[in-house]
Parts: C-alpha cells; sequence; structure tokens
C-alpha cells in the first residue's frame, strides 16, 4: 500500500502529469492488488459505470457517509487514484477475472 503522497509523486513525473503517468499509476494499482474488505470490494465494483455515492448507498443500503468513507479507503489502497481511476480500476479488474475466468455475476462467461 503507498500514501497519496508517493502516488502524487509518482503521477508527476518531473512536474508534468500526463496521460501516459497516470496510466501507469493506475496498471501499478492493479498489479498492487490490495486486500479489501468484503464492502470496498462491493463499492469498487459498484463504481463502474461512475454512479454517485448517492446511488451507491442507496443499492448497498447504508448512507452515503458510509459510501464516502469506503471510497476514500479505496482510493488510499490504490495509491491515491482518483474517482474515475478507480472506476477504470473496477472495469479492468472485472475484465481480467473474465479472461481468467473466474468472473461471477453476469459478465461470466460459461
Amino acid at each position: 500500500m503507498c500514501s497519496v503522497d508517493q502516488a502524487d509523486g509518482d503521477f508527476l513525473l518531473d512536474g508534468v502529469g500526463g496521460t501516459a503517468a497516470a496510466a501507469d499509476l493506475l496498471l501499478r494499482a492493479l498489479a498492487l492488488d490490495p486486500p479489501l474488505t468484503e464492502t470496498e470490494e462491493r463499492v469498487l465494483d459498484l463504481l463502474q459505470g461512475g454512479p454517485t455515492n448517492a446511488e451507491i448507498a442507496t443499492r448497498l443500503g447504508v448512507t452515503t457517509r458510509t459510501v464516502k468513507f469506503h471510497v476514500a479507503n479505496l482510493r488510499m489502497k490504490h495509491c491515491g487514484l482518483s474517482r474515475l481511476q478507480l472506476c477504470l480500476l473496477a472495469t479492468l479488474r472485472r475484465l481480467d477475472s473474465v479472461a481468467a475466468g473466474t468472473a461471477v455475476g453476469p459478465t461470466a462467461q460459461k
């Protein structure tokens, strides 16, 4: 796990952030694959498609404050990724599990 300060330093290479640096950070976060709680896993999965905290809260039956808490934890565990990058990470994780044949749910292939 790395801190947000470390992620900022990695992302802003020589003071210039860019698409390549953002993609590199996203791929490193995917490879890191930190342990997540069950709720963090569910929140990360629900981030696909970019729903609001209120929409996620409704789906999980929790408050928006609880969702904000879990999103903040996800950002910290994944090197300070932005919310958009977390959405992309969730999609990449889903695609990775489909490719490996371990996906569950509507995108699982049999």
